[in-house]
């Protein structure tokens, strides 16, 4: 994890580094990507990246725990302005990022994080190796559990589970399909929409079936 003299850097410069490790990362395997490069592009010193950074490994993970860091924060907002609903959120989040993405390199560079399979494989092989990323997944499926059951009466949260993966599985394939040029930002939201409508459909009927039996 990266020391506690990177923690303290202001925004700007930490912003700096992190966005030369993403291209980079994208741009090669985690076995070939250069630090020479790193350090080159974020204007960086060396040693000044050995006093952040273990290692290029190291940095990965950082970058890879940010990115999940970032995105979960903004779910969680966004789902409990919405109070719990997943669906209305899911299509006010997938609109946000798509306008973001047109002000904000950071944001850019996050989708295209999203829409190069290499750096999401490599990224969930980190957090599959790491106990606590995987908690902090664990963590984030209860938190949501939480505030949709209102809502939806789930039975269970593996049953939330399987709607909520099915959700992120359907926002990263609409990402996906506007950076590679395949839809329009309006088409991909119309589409977004019509699956997600189904899949509520389908969870709102199963509750009144529940409702019916009781």
């Amino acid at each position: 994890m990266p020391s506690a003299r990177f923690l303290k850097l202001k925004g700007p410069k930490k912003i700096k580094i992190l966005e030369a490790a993403m291209k980079e990362f994208l741009m090669h395997p985690v076995t070939m990507v250069s630090i020479n490069q790193i350090i080159k592009s974020a204007g960086i010193s060396r040693g000044s990246f050995y006093t952040y950074f273990e290692d290029k490994d190291d940095l990965f993970q950082y970058v890879a725990e940010d990115f999940v860091r970032r995105i979960v924060d903004r779910v969680i907002t966004v789902i409990k302005e919405n109070g719990g609903n997943l669906f209305l959120s899911a299509n006010m989040l997938f609109a946000e990022g798509l306008e973001r993405e047109k002000t904000s390199t950071y944001a850019q560079l996050y989708l295209e994080v999203f829409k190069d399979y290499t750096f999401v494989r490599l990224m969930n092989e980190e957090g599959a190796r790491s106990k606590e990323n995987l908690e902090k997944w664990e963590e984030l499926h209860r938190e949501i559990y939480i505030l949709s059951k209102p809502v939806y009466s789930f039975a269970s949260l593996e049953e939330f589970t399987k709607i909520f993966d099915m959700i992120f599985v359907l926002f990263l394939q609409s990402l996906i399909a506007v950076k590679s040029r395949r839809r329009t930002e309006i088409e991909a939201k119309d589409i977004l929409s019509r699956q997600l409508d189904i899949i509520e459909m389908g969870v709102r009927c199963d509750i009144e079936r529940e409702r019916e039996r009781v």
